[in-house]
């Protein structure tokens, strides 16, 4: 239903006219959005970082689904989790993808410490020349008993709703219940 490339960086919007073919979203965000809805869901892009970098500028989107709130932090810096911050100062979120592919240019101490996630979810490739994620943002999360998965390790990472709760699915074969 909505293709939302959060920056032009070529791991995040390559082969984007693909997937416009393929499955022919009716909504199409390459850049900075006003609050939208797409069925249930109801979209809001937290980040007032509007500059010439891509990765402060990322769309930074929010949402709630099934009872979870959602944060997906793109390719943003710990420059844009900060004014994310001071202009959200209690925001939180029970899953939160971290920025950057777990890049130590984001997941700061101070943001962790303010969204306060129940569990964070690493997007990062097996043959990436940056070693993502970097060890900093793993030594921040086990310090806040954060558990974390990665798609390096676990694959694709599903969730599916259930009323009353959330079966989160690996392709590798973890299987966890959040409860909402």
């Amino acid at each position: 239903d909505a293709l939302i490339v959060t920056h032009a960086d070529n791991d995040h919007s390559g082969n984007q006219q693909n997937v416009i073919d393929t499955y022919h979203p009716s909504i199409v965000h390459t850049s900075h959005h006003e609050p939208f809805s797409v069925g249930f869901l109801h979209l809001f892009d937290l980040n007032p970082v509007k500059n010439d970098d891509e990765n402060e500028s990322s769309i930074v989107d929010f949402l709630t689904l099934n009872g979870m709130k959602l944060l997906l932090m793109g390719d943003a810096s710990s420059y844009t989790e900060e004014k994310i911050i001071q202009r959200y100062p209690n925001l939180n979120a029970d899953l939160l993808k971290l920025s950057h592919h777990g890049s130590h240019t984001g997941s700061s101490e101070k943001f962790l410490n303010t969204v306060r996630p129940m569990l964070g979810i690493i997007s990062s490739g097996a043959y990436s020349i940056y070693h993502h994620p970097s060890p900093e943002v793993i030594t921040r999360l086990n310090a806040r008993r954060i558990p974390w998965l990665d798609t390096k390790e676990e694959g694709d990472i599903s969730i599916l709703c259930f009323p009353f709760f959330n079966v989160l699915l690996t392709s590798r074969g973890k299987i966890d219940i959040i409860r909402v």
